[in-house]
């Protein structure tokens, strides 16, 4: 019979099958009549139920996927750890991206400024297949100003916001699927260090394109390692040369591997210094049982 000890324990700390006769001996021990004298056995025994009881906590809180804490050393390595993460479980993959994008107002006679106004762009992707992908865009009405000729007070009559794209035009109907790496690409990657944007680009655009899975993801990674001019540093994944419209760094989780988003700076040369960003994505995913209606 199960006494007011034993239930609250078992309210306490939920225990795996096989556990209630050893905690019911060390409990034994533990409450035993003793003697008078300088006797360790309960202190040890209470030890062990406390050591027995955490190691069943603790068995229960380990998460499903366990990665190392220290970061990737490769990209290679990067995507190794991506490949292993299983995707966001649910009826609806939910893609998050909080957008910034750059803006120049030219006034003409050399006078201009510079801007970056904020977006959220939903995607909500149905599991199952044939179904409609839901989506959400938005301003958020934040504002960052860059630089100009002018003062930051001309903001407040800057042009009306112009909203992100739809991407949904490229998946119609469930399953959504990212466009597959080709053998040129791969070729360009391996023998043609000469034409590195080519194969940067194309890798950008496939891990931006908002159905892409971790393991399509890791795929690209190994493409840009194939390319010498990509540099990994454990947190960016960047090309030493500018493509067409400014250097592109794409951000990586240094942990996990999963891909973070990106940030655009400015061309060379520029009226703004070099290391200025002028546009950048910082995306999420994460399971959802629903999406908005309407």
């Amino acid at each position: 019979m199960r006494d007011d000890l034993d239930i609250e324990i078992a309210e306490l700390y939920p225990q795996r099958p096989g556990d209630d006769a050893a905690l019911a001996a060390l409990r034994e021990k533990l409450f035993a009549p003793r003697k008078r004298r300088r006797d360790w056995t309960g202190a040890v025994a209470a030890a062990a139920v406390v050591v027995l009881i955490t190691g069943i906590a603790v068995f229960f809180r380990l998460p499903d996927h366990v990665l190392p804490l220290a970061p990737a050393p490769s990209l290679t390595e990067a995507a190794d750890r991506l490949d292993a993460i299983p995707e966001p479980s649910g009826p609806y993959r939910h893609v998050t991206r909080r957008v910034w994008t750059g803006r120049t107002v030219e006034l003409g006679a050399n006078r201009w400024y510079t801007y970056a106004e904020e977006f959220l762009v939903e995607y909500w992707v149905p599991a199952a297949a044939g179904q409609q992908v839901g989506f959400s865009n938005r301003a958020t009405g934040g504002v960052r100003w860059i630089g100009g000729t002018e003062p930051e007070s001309v903001l407040a009559n800057r042009p009306a916001p112009e909203l992100p794209p739809d991407l949904r035009g490229y998946c119609p109907l469930t399953p959504c699927e990212m466009p597959a790496v080709t053998a040129e690409e791969l070729e360009n990657a391996r023998n043609n260090p000469a034409r590195p944007h080519e194969v940067f680009d194309g890798a950008w655009s496939r891990l931006d394109y908002p159905f892409t899975t971790n393991k399509e993801q890791a795929k690209v990674y190994r493409l840009l390692a194939l390319v010498p001019a990509a540099r990994y540093t454990g947190e960016w994944i960047e090309l030493d040369s500018v493509l067409d419209g400014g250097r592109l760094r794409l951000k990586v989780d240094p942990v996990s591997g999963r891909f973070l988003g990106y940030e655009r700076l400015v061309p060379t040369p520029s009226r703004l210094p070099s290391d200025t960003v002028l546009d950048s994505v910082e995306i999420t995913v994460e399971a959802a049982d629903k999406m908005p209606s309407g």
